[in-house]
């Protein structure tokens, strides 16, 4: 496996802005779509008691929501080879956890010399090696799992 090809990969999965196929936009379209069930539920609380005594629109917008992100939490949680999710990052970053290196994690910060990006390493990757101890991501793809179990079934 080329190392470089492998961490150039997870870095386009990811993105580096909230557009297009990547794990950054759709997490922030759950985000927007959260923003949106908010702003619903204060102009729900604040209509008259005529339009509350009719439901309709409130439970046609809720299904709307939670079926988005229903849908959107699947996504993410889809561990198979031919889509682009968090559990398919987390599932490579556990099977090849030499790619997640500490040189790498310091390229990708702005200022080299800061002082905490060695903390910050060892509180993602596992204190003082030079790689992600492998159980951490075996973990956190056990966890997402488990805690989203309910949704994607």
């Amino acid at each position: 496996m080329d190392a470089d090809r492998e961490w150039e990969i997870w870095r386009a999965w990811l993105g580096g802005q909230p557009k297009g196929e990547t794990i950054y936009a759709q997490v922030v379209e759950m985000l927007a779509f959260r923003q949106i069930w908010d702003g619903c539920a204060i102009v729900h609380e604040a209509a008259p008691a005529e339009v509350k005594s009719n439901a309709t629109f409130l439970l046609w917008v809720r299904w709307n929501y939670a079926r988005a992100q229903g849908l959107a939490i699947r996504r993410q949680t889809d561990p198979r080879s031919d889509v682009i999710s968090l559990a398919h990052l987390i599932d490579r970053v556990w099977r090849y956890p030499t790619i997640m290196s500490r040189e790498r994690f310091r390229a990708l910060q702005p200022d080299d010399d800061f002082p905490l990006i060695d903390q910050w390493f060892d509180e993602l990757a596992g204190p003082g090696g030079r790689y992600i101890d492998p159980r951490i991501p075996a973990h956190d793809f056990e966890q997402l799992q488990a805690t989203t179990a309910k949704v994607r079934k």
